[in-house]
């Protein structure tokens, strides 16, 4: 590697010529720094595989369940979810900085339509639902539509 000045001395300008080695190598480092160096797998525990730049920029060497895509882990992640339509007041109270009270108010203000209506409907202070608000979900129940009946049909 070489440092000259550019032509253009007015400015002071130091530019640099690499070889294509050295750009290779200095692509790699980064690379390397960016996403992990690759690892053997006979460095990998039993039962597990290594995603190496196929999980969306996750580092080498990580551990992931075989076949367990991106939509199957939202999935897992909403079943562990606390239903605050159907939970009983002694699982919230499971909830950190939900206490009997809170427990009790958040049964009796069912149904919710989102979880945030939990602090618009002053069930609870926004200090305890920040502090829960990534472990629960307001699960909509579907309720099957009434079926049409001849004394609620139009008249001719």
């Amino acid at each position: 590697m070489r440092c000259m000045r550019s032509p253009d001395f007015s400015r002071g300008v130091i530019t640099t010529n690499f070889s294509k080695r050295q750009v290779c190598v200095l692509g790699a480092i980064v690379a390397a720094l960016t996403w992990g160096m690759p690892t053997a797998p006979s460095f990998a525990k039993a039962g597990t595989s290594l995603n190496v730049g196929s999980n969306g920029g996750a580092k080498s060497g990580q551990a992931s369940s075989p076949g367990q895509t991106g939509k199957s882990a939202k999935k897992a992640v909403a079943a562990k979810l606390m239903d605050i339509n159907s939970a009983t007041a002694d699982q919230l109270k499971a909830l950190p900085g939900i206490n009997d009270a809170y427990a009790q108010k958040i049964v009796e203000a069912r149904p919710y339509r989102v979880k945030t209506d939990l602090v618009r409907k002053s069930v609870i202070p926004q200090a305890a639902y920040n502090k829960i608000a990534s472990l629960v979900i307001a699960r909509q129940t579907t309720a099957p539509k009434p079926k049409a009946s001849t004394q609620n049909a139009p008249a001719k």
